[in-house]
């Protein structure tokens, strides 16, 4: 008679699993309510739905955080006695990161600088072009080369998310009239 192990789920996978539940919920909140920034009431004034280039630039924090998070969710997942990455898919995955984190870093002070928005749109236009190029090419390619597949799903859903908020940032700025397509 075989004896069967108890099935549990790891930690790490509940955790994993919870981001990406959690990132797609936030996704699809801010898809229904069709802006990503509130201003919140204060005193007599009411709340109000964000600017174009206050959702905008909530959309880039979005993208920075979800970036930060592929980042470490690698870095997880390749320590430890056994990781979950080999070598070169961590490496792929990390220099994508790298060159979104090195766009954004050029496209947050853009984005901050209102009163010139139209005269930045080209630099604008093309570094959010990079980041969707970056992580669209291994959106694309679909195999990451990751192992276990709750960190495949969560590295892959972080990744599509940063390419979903690049988008977003773009369609925001040109859908407001703040930047030409």
């Amino acid at each position: 008679m075989k004896i069967q192990r108890a099935r549990y789920i790891k930690r790490k996978h509940l955790e994993a699993a919870m981001i990406v539940c959690w990132s797609i919920f936030i996704l699809l909140l801010m898809s229904l309510q069709g802006c990503a920034a509130k201003v919140p009431a204060s005193g007599a004034v009411p709340g109000r739905s964000g600017t174009p280039i206050e959702n905008a630039l909530a959309y880039n924090a979005s993208l920075a955080e979800a970036n930060k998070t592929i980042a470490q969710a690698v870095i997880d997942a390749s320590s430890g006695a056994a990781p979950m990455i080999p070598v070169d898919s961590a490496n792929r995955i990390l220099i994508m990161q790298s060159k979104v984190a090195d766009a954004d870093r050029n496209l947050t002070p853009l984005l901050s600088d209102v009163g010139n928005l139209q005269k930045n749109a080209a630099r604008i236009s093309s570094l959010l072009d990079d980041i969707r190029g970056a992580a669209g090419t291994l959106v694309s390619s679909g195999d990451l080369g990751i192992k276990d597949a709750a960190t495949q799903k969560k590295i892959a859903a972080g990744i599509s998310n940063v390419y979903n908020l690049a988008d977003a940032i773009i369609n925001t700025l040109v859908g407001g009239g703040l930047i030409a397509k």
